[in-house]
């Protein structure tokens, strides 16, 4: 082991090897040093470890500082696990490592009347260790020394909490419940964690929604299942849309509003449950995608509002609502659509018709009276008036 130290000298201050009766080093895991402190005029509180004061405080670091026999002495500790970090050189032959230790003193105040200029009393100690790169072992028989190294991991307790609200198209705001929609509006959801950190996404593995807030209710429309968005029969490619899962901080789906059939309308209410769980995608193993399946056991408790319910294999249900969703209005209901015949709803849109004897004008509205058509009734009703003549001419000539 080759032990080398550098002393420089800056500012005012002025330091020579003669006068350092001694400074010791002990390079392990943990550097030790000992250095002479009176003649130094070392002071514990302003030893900074870095490669230059230019650089800034914030990536400073302190050594730790022991308290040694000598009171003439100043002892102190390097720990790279602390973020001491040296100046590595390595080569074949050996690898060196090296520490500047900087005594700072900071500014001196200038004197009154004098320019406005400051000067620093600093100077650094260089401290450097060096190891063989490899080494050469004989003996007849090797006893290993095996030693298990942990990594020290941010541990945090608890218990993760889902929040399930709705929101508008761009996800600026959160809606109030409950929530107006006029049928078939789009209805925008979101899950959230309380928590966020870039390694931990959220899964969500199934959704469905229910016209109370009991999420056993078997009366339900699907909305997702496995991650995956439900084709249901009769729906529009686009029902059910899922915008983001398996995503650090929050997923996001929207689907098309509906009604309950047969229910009546002060009763349209409709309740969304979702079955979510969290996935850390730094352990191994973990399966952080969308293809999973939802697990079936649930624990059976009504959940209101937001409210969860801790189910097995560390998922979650989380629920909200009410959305109260509204038929529209039939546009042929105020003012019969415009139309002076008949009205008729086609593409959510009045079209007009009329009865018969009539036709419908040009403005698409109004209706006329058919002349063609008329005409022809006029000379059935003619030739009927002449034919009950001739039936009566005849029965008075045959009475004779």
């Amino acid at each position: 082991m080759m032990i080398r130290i550098l002393l420089l000298v800056f500012g005012l201050v002025e330091v020579s090897l003669a006068q350092v009766d001694y400074a010791t080093l002990d390079c392990n895991d943990t550097v030790t040093i000992v250095v002479n402190a009176t003649k130094l005029n070392l002071n514990a509180s302003n030893l900074v470890i870095t490669k230059s004061l230019s650089e800034s405080e914030s990536t400073w670091c302190r050594p730790l500082m022991r308290g040694g026999i000598d009171p003439n002495a100043v002892e102190f500790q390097i720990r790279p696990v602390n973020g001491c970090l040296p100046v590595i050189k390595e080569t074949t032959v050996y690898i060196n490592y090296t520490w500047t230790v900087w005594v700072y003193n900071g500014g001196l105040a200038p004197a009154k009347g004098a320019p406005p200029i400051l000067r620093y009393k600093s100077f650094c100690l260089k401290f450097s260790c060096c190891f063989a790169n490899k080494y050469n072992l004989t003996a007849p028989y090797v006893i290993p020394m095996i030693e298990k190294v942990t990594r020290p991991t941010i541990m945090k307790q608890g218990k993760f909490q889902f929040k399930l609200g709705y929101f508008d198209q761009a996800y600026g705001g959160q809606l109030k419940n409950p929530v107006n929609v006029l049928v078939p509006n789009r209805v925008y959801l979101k899950i959230w964690m309380n928590v966020f950190n870039p390694n931990i996404v959220v899964k969500l593995l199934m959704c469905w929604a229910t016209p109370d807030n009991n999420p056993e209710n078997m009366k339900r429309y699907s909305l997702i299942m496995d991650g995956k968005a439900v084709m249901n029969q009769g729906d529009p490619a686009d029902a059910v849309v899922i915008t983001k899962n398996c995503k650090p901080g929050d997923a996001r789906f929207n689907f098309m509003s509906f009604v309950w059939v047969p229910v009546p309308p002060p009763a349209q209410m409709i309740f969304v449950h979702c079955m979510v769980k969290i996935c850390n995608t730094l352990v191994p193993g973990n399966n952080c995608t969308t293809n999973a399946t939802a697990p079936s056991g649930r624990k059976r408790r009504d959940v209101i509002g937001g409210n969860s319910d801790v189910i097995e294999d560390q998922h979650e249900v989380v629920s909200s609502g009410p959305i109260i969703f509204h038929q529209p209005v039939s546009p042929c209901k105020v003012n019969n659509g415009g139309c002076q015949g008949y009205c008729t709803v086609v593409a959510r849109r009045p079209v007009c018709s009329c009865p018969s004897g009539s036709s419908l004008n040009r403005d698409g509205y109004s209706c006329d009276v058919d002349e063609l058509l008329y005409n022809d009734n006029v000379i059935i009703y003619v030739m009927i008036f002449i034919l009950f003549g001739v039936v009566a001419f005849l029965y008075k000539k045959q009475q004779k």
